[in-house]
């Protein structure tokens, strides 16, 4: 398919069958697609997931948010701005 989306919960319940804990370069693996033009890994979460799994968005005051840099867990392995969308 062209769209896919993968929920990581930190503490499930007892009935969830889905990724749990925290993003790891592994599950990245797992799950993602490759850094590449041809793909756009999209991220929503609380703040501290986009630290750890993306960077934050940069907010500046009178300004539209901004993307920022691409950091944490993707950063480190090599996705960058033009592959890495945050909402």
């Amino acid at each position: 398919g062209r769209f896919t989306v993968h929920y990581c919960v930190d503490e499930p319940s007892p009935s969830w069958d889905g990724l749990t804990g925290y993003v790891t370069p592994a599950m990245v693996s797992a799950h993602l697609p490759p850094p590449s033009s041809d793909n756009m890994i999209m991220v929503c979460g609380p703040p501290p997931m986009y630290k750890a799994v993306c960077g934050p968005k940069v907010f500046k005051k009178g300004k539209p948010p901004s993307q920022g840099a691409v950091t944490g867990v993707l950063g480190e392995m090599g996705y960058g701005a033009d592959g890495v969308f945050k909402f």
